[in-house]
């Protein structure tokens, strides 16, 4: 017998409650959403104009740039979502852009922090390339490489023991030497191929390698980085996902390094994260410096202000959207979204849109906005006194 509440229950006799009953609701994934249920898919449009429009200047420019965005958004507030719909957009272009999905998160651990980006960076191209480019590319990737002027320095040591093993003896004795020398000669071999290979496989082992052969460490990184933009036949917008989960010191260190090593591309880089960890990170790292500069804002603020062009903030959802989408997870009756509202095609200058914004229900009020910050970022609207 054993006991459960207040009634004693013989052993093996199952236990069945009454009041227990299946859950109906559904379990949901925290991987980003498919199916746009909150209305995100018109900012991802605009932002989308806008990033094509940024990316086609700077390549046109004489001197063309990296671009810098910030999407800022507290945790839980959909970024994910928001950035998948994005490359939707982007890669139904003409052509297709190609997107770098880089976890700052996940490859916290390998130090520098870029170098996985620069791997992540190669992968998604080699999907878009010809094989015969692809070997191309390896070629030029591998050339560039420390690690394998380390290999070439092994090759030269196989063969100079190979030649002291052989020179001035007849063929019988090479015979004989050679048995001897076999085991150093295959020995050296494997440690030529785990130079060789460090490289191209990425990781911390790679990384560290570049830091230690190199006199100049960050030239190759700047190298690499153009070859493979230039290698690229369309445009680049590389993704850096959960950065408001990583130390300060991963986030100061990869912004800098993008912001001072990967500039002379016109590649376009969306930092995903919360605006106040940033802001915070850079406080940290730069704590010393709170007592100058201008007094009237944080250090951090002002880093955040230098690093990105443009910054784009997700918007809070409407009471009537979280009410559908609730309705929808629960089975209510309520289940759809509010119609979206359009805006004049008359309204093109911006008090026209903020008054055609402020006269519409507050429940379409976000995809207006949204189809503001499309309108706005076309060449025609610059012309519109």
């Amino acid at each position: 017998m054993w006991r459960h509440g207040r009634r004693w229950w013989p052993k093996g006799r199952p236990l069945r409650h009454r009041h227990l009953r299946p859950n109906a609701t559904p379990l949901l994934s925290d991987s980003p959403a498919t199916v746009d249920e909150l209305g995100r898919k018109p900012l991802a449009d605009a932002l989308a104009a806008r990033l094509m429009r940024l990316q086609r200047d700077e390549a046109a420019s004489a001197q063309p740039k990296a671009v810098m965005v910030h999407l800022h958004g507290p945790w839980g507030s959909g970024k994910s979502s928001l950035v998948r719909f994005l490359e939707d957009t982007l890669t139904a272009q003409d052509p297709p852009w190609l997107v770098v999905e880089f976890n700052a998160w996940r490859n916290a651990r390998v130090k520098p922090p870029w170098w996985n980006m620069l791997t992540e960076f190669k992968r998604a191209l080699d999907r878009r390339l010809p094989w015969w480019r692809r070997r191309w590319l390896d070629l030029r990737w591998a050339w560039v490489s420390p690690s394998v002027e380390n290999g070439y320095m092994v090759a030269g040591g196989l063969l100079a023991l190979a030649a002291a093993a052989f020179a001035g003896s007849t063929i019988t004795g090479v015979i004989e030497k050679w048995q001897g020398t076999l085991g150093g000669i295959i020995t050296a071999t494997g440690v030529a191929i785990s130079f060789l290979r460090a490289p191209m496989l990425g990781g911390r082992r790679a990384a560290e390698s570049f830091d230690a052969l190199r006199t100049d460490s960050f030239r190759p990184f700047i190298t690499l980085f153009d070859m493979l933009a230039t290698e690229c036949p369309c445009p680049v917008l590389i993704v850096l996902d959960d950065l408001d989960r990583c130390d300060a010191g991963t986030v100061t260190d990869l912004l800098e390094g993008i912001q001072t090593l990967f500039r002379g591309q016109p590649v376009v880089f969306l930092a995903v994260a919360d605006r106040y960890w940033i802001t915070a990170s850079f406080a940290q790292r730069f704590s010393l410096f709170e007592d100058g500069g201008d007094k009237a804002r944080p250090v951090g603020d002002l880093f955040l202000d230098k690093m990105f062009q443009v910054s784009v903030t997700i918007p809070a959802l409407p009471v009537a959207v979280k009410r559908a989408y609730l309705g929808r997870l629960l089975g209510a009756a309520e289940t759809d979204l509010p119609e979206e509202a359009r805006l004049p095609e008359t309204a093109v200058r911006h008090e026209e849109i903020q008054a055609a914004i402020a006269a519409a229900p507050e429940e379409q009020r976000p995809a207006l906005r949204a189809q503001a910050v499309a309108r706005l970022s076309t060449a025609a609207a610059d012309k519109v006194v």
